[in-house]
């Protein structure tokens, strides 16, 4: 599962990917930093359509549950 955290440095917010890590314990992988609005709408469009589980977690600690379905093709 992808978890990404909304970040802000005082003066803008971003996003840090991080990929969940099964095996002794569970841990989580720094995968990326998503700079701006469009890098972030750019990356859930890209692991929506390849049907990836993903939770965003806000500054406000609001989690938001996604589950994300592949794509049907006619």
């Amino acid at each position: 599962m992808i978890h990404i955290y909304e970040c802000s440095d005082g003066a803008t917010i971003y996003h840090e990917v991080y990929k969940t890590v099964i095996g002794a314990g569970w841990g989580e992988d720094f995968q990326l930093v998503l700079e701006d609005q469009k890098e972030f709408d750019l990356y859930l469009d890209i692991i929506k359509t390849q049907g990836v589980d993903f939770v965003i977690h806000t500054l406000e600690e609001y989690d938001e549950y996604h589950v994300a379905l592949p794509q049907q093709t006619a």
